[in-house]
């Protein structure tokens, strides 16, 4: 288990990584514009796990942040529970406490998703305004969730379309995208 509740003075989400890689609407220069800093951080949120922390562990309050926070059962989605055949939990945060892959000393990746299975085994996103697909809008929702995926250490992410029938992309995590993309990452992270 990586080190959790280890704060970064600025974090980026995996929403700009599809820029970062010069695919999408924005460019690398741009994505820079989304960095979050010490100032739009929650100040309270890293000093008051790592107190837990010290009294309970880290397996401990790990544990007890899945199960109160991540799992619980007032943000079960219904239909999409349906959809794929099990319970999926409705997310309101990145979780960078539990979920964050270290770019650099400085800057930490959270992924922000529409929603969790049980066993953080599958990510899942909707978007209600997409209506049709190209092949640039795949390769940035591909790069998304995979490094979605690698945040939330998750083997499997599902993109619903809601608008469109509720079409599903799946995308299974690949290791070897993965590196290219955190490289990538940590290439345009030395020109902040």
């Amino acid at each position: 288990m990586r080190p959790i509740f280890i704060k970064k003075n600025c974090v980026i989400t995996t929403n700009i990584v599809p820029w970062i890689m010069g695919v999408g609407a924005k460019t690398p220069e741009q994505a820079k514009e989304y960095i979050k800093r010490g100032d739009t951080l929650n100040p309270e949120y890293y000093p008051s796990w790592q107190k837990d922390i010290e009294l309970k562990g880290q397996d401990a309050v790990f544990n007890e942040y899945l199960q109160t926070i991540i799992y619980d059962k007032e943000k079960i989605h219904e239909k999409i529970s349906k959809l794929i055949g099990e319970n999926v939990y409705i997310q309101t945060d990145c979780a960078t406490g539990l979920f964050c892959e270290e770019i650099n000393e400085e800057m930490g990746l959270g992924a922000r998703v529409y929603g969790v299975t049980k066993n953080l085994e599958c990510i899942i996103w909707t978007d209600d305004r997409i209506v049709k697909f190209d092949d640039n809008l795949m390769k940035e929702i591909e790069i998304k969730m995979i490094a979605s995926m690698a945040v939330w250490t998750a083997s499997k992410a599902i993109y619903f379309f809601p608008n469109m029938k509720w079409k599903k992309v799946i995308v299974n995590f690949n290791e070897n995208k993965w590196k290219i993309i955190l490289n990538q990452i940590k290439e345009w992270a030395k020109t902040i």
